[in-house]
């Protein structure tokens, strides 16, 4: 995959940002782990390059078994965009297209038909917004070869209506997994005003297959009427909890996507049955709204080959269910410390750090923050000293010149630097405790003034960056996440 690869990256991006066997840290000294493809990493304004849509595969996997759309922000159109000025080799190397497949669009759309299941952080549309449009739009997978059927790489001898795609009833409904206050409030999309009702509720363990926990809540349900192409009416919230009651799941068909929240637990637990990727959620503080505090998310995101079971048929209801989440024995045993590897990817959040003279701005939310991040540089902690955490991924949407009143729930060069300290701290207390750690920088906002120096707000926030690692010799790197890159890590 070549070697690791900062700023000597090509103007187009045509390399792979590669975490190999290269480097000091303990989680970079084995085979990579994760293979993915950005299709948008900035903050905004520009809805041409959303932080949030990472295409990510197990890097020991063909793309063709399956990928998890992290974040839902830029998507079809942010590929096909690409495609059109790229080769896709360099995007997606040892992918092949079908020979019918041979315009920008048709091969974008060709790589979202192997898209699983979607992950996302919080709903705002910076992170939502293409994962809402394709909804209902989701091209369907390929039939597998088969003696009767010609390889993808060959067009079909006849091509009908149906083509070789899967229709009707049984056209792709990804799930959508997220904390259940994300989801709740993408929810409110979904409800015929903003964009049709094509999403439902699914269940809380993650596989969407057998049974569902239901629980009845007086709180009104922006999907409460759901009905027909979003997968059957419903009465009851599918939650996941204590005190709750088995059901069987309703079918899923139809056009849409499901709405399936992440068990609150302190252990991983698995995504999708076809994918060897289990996660763990925290949530994080993105400013507020008049309501309040508005929540984001953190998640560790962990190639966990011991959580996929039978991906020849997922949907068969005589599979047996993965492993209890709950379960240390089955979600957190020491023996597999050697096989799994994980990476810490933030949505947008907000530090506690405030720089002199702000520090009475908002300064409940930033006591907040500071407990809910100490939480994750803990388990980070963990991750790091065991050898499985690979990366961070963390936004650092301004500089450090943007007073604190305008943060509006984000981060700035001193208060993501605070943050790793942090994480330092808990470590212990060695020359440099993240020697070899890479932080991969997104979220970047795009300034619409010129700067009176002439550079650019990527370049100023990643020169203040590593000029705070120059005076406090953690021993992380910092790299920023563009468009178009290819990441190996």
């Amino acid at each position: 995959m070549g070697g690791p690869m900062g700023d000597d990256r090509t103007p187009e991006n045509e390399e792979a940002v590669s975490l190999g066997s290269k480097g000091k840290g303990k989680a970079r000294a084995r085979e990579p782990a994760f293979e993915m493809v950005v299709l948008g990493s900035g903050g905004g304004p520009l809805e041409t390059d959303c932080s949030g849509r990472y295409l990510v595969k197990p890097a020991s996997s063909r793309w063709e078994d399956g990928v998890l759309g992290l974040e839902g922000g830029s998507g079809l159109g942010a590929l096909v965009s690409l495609l059109e000025h790229r080769d896709a080799s360099s995007l997606f190397p040892n992918l092949e297209f079908p020979a019918t497949h041979n315009t920008a669009v048709l091969r974008a759309a060709y790589v979202f038909s192997y898209l699983t299941c979607y992950l996302i952080t919080h709903a705002h549309l910076d992170h939502a917004l293409s994962l809402i449009m394709l909804t209902g739009s989701v091209p369907p997978r390929p039939a597998p070869a088969s003696p009767s059927r010609p390889p993808p790489s060959s067009p079909p001898a006849t091509m009908a209506p149906t083509g070789r795609y899967a229709i009707g009833p049984s056209a792709p409904r990804p799930p959508v997994y997220g904390r259940r206050e994300t989801l709740e409030k993408l929810a409110g999309a979904y409800t015929g005003g903003l964009w049709p009702e094509l999403a439902s509720w699914g269940n809380g363990h993650g596989l969407g297959q057998r049974s569902a926990k239901l629980e009845t809540s007086e709180a009104p349900d922006p999907l409460e009427t759901l009905q027909g192409g979003a997968g059957g009416s419903r009465k009851k919230r599918r939650v996941n909890g204590p005190e709750t009651e088995e059901v069987e799941v309703v079918k899923k068909e139809g056009s849409g996507v499901v709405l399936t929240p992440l068990m609150h637990s302190k252990h991983h637990f698995p995504l999708h049955p076809t994918l060897p990727i289990s996660t763990l959620a925290f949530p994080v503080a993105h400013g507020c709204t008049s309501h309040g505090l508005y929540e984001s998310s953190a998640m560790f995101i962990r190639h966990d080959p011991l959580s996929q079971s039978h991906p020849e048929h997922p949907e068969h209801p005589e599979h047996p269910e993965h492993p209890n989440p709950h379960d240390p024995a089955a979600s957190d045993d020491e023996s597999r410390t050697a096989t799994t590897r994980e990476f810490l990817f933030f949505g947008d959040v907000e530090s506690s750090w405030r720089k002199p003279g702000e520090e009475h701005v908002h300064a409940e939310i930033g006591a907040k923050a500071k407990v809910l991040n100490r939480a994750i540089w803990e388990e980070a902690a963990k991750s790091w000293k065991q050898g499985k955490l690979a990366a961070i991924f963390i936004e650092c949407s301004y500089d450090s010149a943007r007073p604190a009143h305008l943060m509006f729930g984000h981060i700035s060069p001193p208060g993501l630097y605070h943050e790793l300290q942090t994480l330092a701290s808990i470590v212990g207390n060695q020359s440099t405790p993240l020697s070899g750690l890479r932080v991969f920088v997104t979220h970047i906002k795009e300034a619409l003034i010129p700067h009176p120096t002439g550079k650019t707000a990527r370049e100023i926030i990643m020169s203040e960056l590593r000029e705070l690692e120059k005076r406090g010799g953690l021993g992380v790197e910092f790299i920023d996440v563009k468009k178009g890159d290819r990441i190996v890590i």
